[in-house]
Parts: structure tokens; C-alpha cells; sequence
């Protein structure tokens, strides 16, 4: 919800976990993922789509390397080359 996810029945609100952009390459297949880590063992990833992107917005969401989201956004060809090739994104300025 707009506070934070339920897991497990339990809230962990959005202020307290830590929130990334994550790419990937897996046998030369690109994936864009959300990454919230509640500790070192439990994490969950969602799949970026334009869902995601509505939830980030809508809900104020702020992720630590926003920064990688918005090259990716405005550089879409060029940022899928990056992680089609080496599985990151080195932002261009």
C-alpha cells in the first residue's frame, strides 16, 4: 500500500528498506528489476513494467540509484545496449 508491503502479514514500511533499480543480462536476455531489502537475507524483486513505475510514482517511492532508472528511461535504446552487453548501466551526463 501506499505506507509500505506487507510480508508475511507483517508491514515493513517503504522509509526502512532500502530501494534499488537492478539490471541484468541472464544468457544475453535483459531484465530490469525493483529491489526492496528488508536485511541481508530477505529481499524481494519486481519486474519494471509501466505497474511498477505507476507504484514508484504514485506511492513516492524513492530509489537509491535513481539516477540509473532515469538514464534508462531517457536513454532507452543506449541503456538496453549497456546491459544487453555487460548487464549494467554507466549513466551518461
Amino acid at each position: 500500500d501506499k505506507n509500505g508491503m506487507y510480508v508475511n502479514e507483517k508491514l515493513f514500511y517503504y522509509n526502512h528498506l532500502n530501494k534499488y533499480i537492478l539490471t541484468e543480462n541472464y544468457c544475453k536476455r535483459v531484465g530490469l528489476y525493483i529491489q526492496f531489502t528488508f536485511d541481508e537475507e530477505h529481499k524481494i524483486s519486481l519486474s519494471v513494467n509501466p505497474i511498477t513505475l505507476k507504484m514508484l510514482e504514485c506511492f513516492e517511492i524513492e530509489l537509491e540509484n535513481k539516477h540509473i532508472l532515469d538514464c534508462i528511461i531517457s536513454n532507452t535504446k543506449d541503456a538496453f545496449e549497456q546491459i544487453y552487453n555487460k548487464g549494467y548501466v554507466i549513466p551518461r551526463f
